[in-house]
């Protein structure tokens, strides 16, 4: 009788749900000479035969075969039973006490957490996303309306150029005026200029990249070399803002070829800021290297990828009007505008106007440093 016992005590262990009674059940039908049938399908039963079946997991049907099969050997269930083994728990306050106060505390935590936590972190995702949204939809407004105002000034282009010279010359003298006119002129070319050799440099980049990445077998090599050509209109630093996340995205399909694109691009750049650039660029600027890059981190510091765009251009409107002003007030002290009489200067003859080029060796006394004469100091010298 306790072995009885101990194997039904060993099941109500193992029944914790109806699925494990039914695989704890079953295990024991099979130790005790028990066959599986399939549920579903078509049973083949045998005289004296043990069987059982499980329908989906939760319940099973077991039974057994006379000496005799009398008639058909097909079976059909005409009703079925489950019973799930388990224990009734007793009614326990302490249990459910402590139960309630567990719901308690961590529904007041959840509470407490949507509160304090997640519905501001929400309501900062939702405000943030709305910002970017309304950024978004404001940007496209602002392409939209300048493409029509461009077309519009485009289409009455002329007429606003012969209002903008009948202002002039009514707010100005003519000699003014002319002065005036001829500064827009050399301010449109300069620009004019400048974008159509960028355009055309950039172009000629992304063709060659293109090739390139065609033959050295790269991946996405249309959107690298659009990407490549688009930065190119930014000197210097162009190429290497198109390089950098181009050389990211191959790296994540074949990190070696990240590094072959490197190569390529620093090698195609080399190229073309030495001899192709140059050409067709030509002396748009006129300007040095050390001013076009000024021009470039300047720009950039103050109105970000458009200034690194415009900067070149605009400085170089800059330093013709600079140039040109000094070599104005030079010429009414009747001293020379050649930039070659200047190199290697050290004085100026205050009354013959000759150089007085520079002496190596001779430093400049103390005394004769950070003077500061006044004009009636100066008339008296003289």
């Amino acid at each position: 009788m306790s072995y009885d016992h101990d194997k039904l005590i060993k099941l109500l262990k193992e029944s914790v749900s109806p699925w494990h009674t039914v695989l704890a059940a079953a295990g024991r039908l099979e130790e005790a000479g028990f066959e599986k049938l399939e549920f579903s399908g078509d049973w083949d039963l045998k005289a004296e035969g043990k069987y059982y079946t499980v329908c989906r997991g939760s319940s099973l049907f077991a039974f057994t075969i006379g000496k005799k099969i009398a008639g058909s050997k097909k079976l059909r269930i005409a009703a079925a039973h489950t019973d799930f083994p388990g224990f009734a728990i007793k009614n326990n306050p302490d249990m459910e006490n402590t139960v309630n106060n567990l719901i308690s505390t961590y529904s007041e935590k959840a509470e407490e957490w949507l509160s304090q936590d997640l519905m501001p972190q929400m309501n900062s995702i939702i405000r943030e996303l709305s910002s970017g949204l309304v950024g978004f939809i404001t940007f496209i407004k602002n392409v939209i309306l300048g493409i029509i105002v461009s077309i519009y000034m485009l289409y009455g282009k002329e007429n606003l150029i012969a209002n903008a010279k009948k202002g002039v010359y009514a707010l100005f003298s003519t000699r003014r005026a002319n002065q005036i006119i001829k500064d827009c002129q050399y301010i449109d070319a300069t620009f004019g200029k400048y974008i159509i050799g960028m355009m055309l440099d950039s172009l000629n980049i992304a063709v060659w990249c293109y090739v390139g990445l065609l033959i050295l077998q790269m991946p996405y090599a249309i959107l690298i070399s659009v990407v490549v050509g688009v930065t190119n209109f930014i000197p210097f630093f162009g190429p290497y803002l198109g390089a950098i996340p181009s050389a990211v995205l191959i790296f994540m399909v074949n990190p070696i070829q990240a590094l072959y694109f490197i190569i390529f691009i620093f090698v195609l750049q080399q190229i073309d800021g030495n001899f192709i650039a140059p050409r067709i660029l030509g002396d748009s600027t006129g300007m040095s290297s050390l001013m076009v890059l000024v021009a470039i981190m300047v720009g950039g510091g103050l109105f970000g990828i458009p200034g690194m765009l415009i900067g070149v251009p605009v400085c170089a409107v800059l330093c013709t009007a600079v140039r040109h002003f000094m070599e104005r007030r030079l010429a009414d002290k009747n001293l020379p505008t050649d930039q070659e009489f200047y190199n290697g200067l050290d004085q100026i003859n205050e009354e013959s106007h000759e150089g007085v080029h520079l002496r190596r060796g001779r430093e400049v006394r103390r005394d004769e440093a950070f003077v500061f004469k006044s004009r009636k100091t100066e008339e008296k010298e003289k």
